[in-house]
């Protein structure tokens, strides 16, 4: 008996997991000639398909790479905008302390120049002050008895105040008040050499009304001896002795009288040049202190006008020189009525 071996296996295919559902194959039978063949089709493996190519590992990374970008993107604005808020501070709290620096210097200055300006207003006014009694002292210094002039008590006082406008004012004021101190020094030397002039003739009539003083009181004299003489019946020669004296009196007073009325004469004359003089020289002070008045106003930062002030100046010189001259016109007449009497 012949034993039926069994059909031939078909080596067994080993199926590989496929992340997919396998969807069946249909079955096919194949004839063989040891026997049936039963053959069943399977469908291909899936292929693998790398991790870094997963479209869900990839979007996981693209997401995860975008937030990170995101996190440095705004931590590195942030550390910007952190550094520029600090940058602004510190230069805000710099300027704050120069703005407050220079405003306490700034007020610190303009304390210093109000105190400043308030000594050099005093100081000006006094410089004006002392220039008017000069001038005044000028004017007066024939009056005055040349053995007993003090000048230094008359200008010491403006001397003083120019040197403390040296000391306060500025240069152009200091330069300014030191030319009109040198002008008025002039002035004065010049009119100190005519004052000698005018003290002898001064003198000279002074000298003669004297003498007509006592010859007049020796007249006096004469006429109650003559009374006397005439009272007592005493002899014509004692009457003819007083008569003589008489007429020798009135001679010298005559000539003395004369004498004291040239002097005097001459006396107004020297006064009228030394006038005419004084008023010259004051039109060149005035005009320097005009000067003097527009480097003080320019630093008060007062509105000033150079022209003007000597427009003004000569005009006011010009009504001295007219009232001098209607003075001396009085005086005149006045001369000639007593003259004529």
């Amino acid at each position: 008996m012949q034993t039926q071996s069994p059909p031939p296996q078909l080596p067994k295919q080993t199926a590989l997991a496929a992340p997919a559902i396998a969807v069946a194959q249909p079955t096919k039978i194949v004839s063989a000639p040891l026997g049936t063949l039963s053959i069943t089709l399977a469908p291909p493996p899936a292929p693998v398909t790398p991790l870094s190519e997963t479209p869900a590992v990839w979007v996981g990374g693209a997401t995860l790479l975008g937030v990170a970008a995101t996190i440095a993107f705004g931590w590195r604005k942030m550390k910007k905008e952190l550094a520029f808020t600090a940058e602004q501070s510190t230069i805000e709290r710099n300027q704050s302390r120069d703005q407050a620096s220079l405003d306490r210097q700034y007020q610190s200055e303009q304390a210093h120049q109000e105190r400043i300006t308030k000594a050099r207003r005093e100081v000006y006014l006094e410089v004006i002050s002392e220039m008017v009694k000069a001038q005044t002292a000028l004017v007066q210094l024939p009056t005055q008895d040349v053995q007993k002039l003090d000048v230094v008590t008359s200008f010491n006082g403006l001397i003083t105040a120019v040197s403390k406008v040296s000391i306060l004012g500025e240069m152009e004021t200091v330069v300014m008040s030191r030319d009109l101190l040198n002008v008025i020094h002039q002035s004065l030397f010049r009119m100190l050499a005519r004052l000698n002039p005018i003290h002898e003739v001064q003198m000279e009539a002074q000298y003669n009304e004297k003498k007509v003083a006592e010859h007049q009181a020796a007249i006096d004299r004469l006429i109650s001896e003559g009374e006397s003489i005439l009272e007592t019946s005493k002899g014509p020669d004692e009457l003819k002795r007083v008569q003589n004296a008489l007429q020798s009196r009135q001679a010298e007073i005559e000539k003395y009288g004369k004498a004291a009325i040239a002097a005097k004469l001459e006396l107004i004359s020297k006064h009228r040049a030394y006038g005419e003089e004084v008023l010259a020289k004051t039109l060149t002070i005035r005009l320097k202190v005009d000067e003097l008045v527009v480097a003080i106003r320019t630093e008060l930062s007062l509105p000033t006008s150079l022209k003007q002030l000597h427009t003004t100046t000569r005009e006011m010189h010009g009504l001295s020189l007219t009232a001098l001259k209607e003075l001396q016109a009085t005086l005149e007449n006045d001369r000639n009525a007593n003259s004529s009497t």
